[in-house]
């Protein structure tokens, strides 16, 4: 299947962008990467390199959430959800750093309003899961409770990508699981005859 003109500018943009480096990627180099000329490049992408680099990111981004979704929505207790979703974060990251650390540098360099209208599915997931497993107060507490799932595990892996020489994601899958379940758990209803 061929790309359309557009994902042949957003693929381009991201080997650009890994590349180069989130500021030193020129949408001239974008352009002549994709073999699209300057009209059709601005037609698709007016606001130039920032909406091409949000493109990316919200592609990149989407990617990582769809199979990051399918993983929660098929768990069949909290806890593996937990646990499986943090293996699952640090294994995206291990498998291709330059992708991960693409989508850190892109993260504090796009306004998060660019990309607002992107779709969610694992905000949608786990929304899902605290209707499944959450105390009824969960839903009050899901910023904290999302940090203190993912954010360790997500900061390791931002340090990994820029010092690979530190152990490999995967390796510290046990250690970060059991943190997040640890963090995580009060969040979560007792099951009957559970202590």
């Amino acid at each position: 299947m061929s790309l359309t003109t557009a994902e042949k500018i957003v693929e381009s943009a991201a080997g650009e962008l890994r590349e180069q480096g989130v500021f030193a990627a020129s949408l001239e180099a974008v352009r002549r990467r994709a073999g699209v000329s300057t009209g059709s490049t601005y037609h698709h992408f007016p606001g130039g390199m920032i909406a091409v680099s949000a493109e990316v990111y919200r592609s990149v981004l989407v990617d990582y959430q769809q199979a990051a979704a399918a993983l929660l929505d098929a768990a069949t207790d909290a806890e593996h959800a937990v646990r499986a979703g943090v293996m699952h974060l640090l294994g995206w990251i291990e498998a291709d750093p330059a992708r991960a650390r693409l989508l850190y540098q892109l993260e504090g360099a796009i306004d998060p309003a660019i990309v607002e209208d992107a779709p969610q599915p694992l905000a949608a997931a786990i929304n899902a899961w605290l209707e499944r497993f959450g105390r009824p107060d969960a839903g009050a507490h899901r910023p904290d409770l999302v940090a203190l799932w993912s954010g360790p595990a997500k900061e390791y892996g931002r340090m990994w990508t820029r010092n690979p020489s530190l152990a490999a994601p995967t390796a510290m899958g046990e250690l970060f699981g059991d943190a997040a379940w640890h963090s995580v758990k009060p969040f979560v209803r007792v099951r009957r005859g559970a202590r």
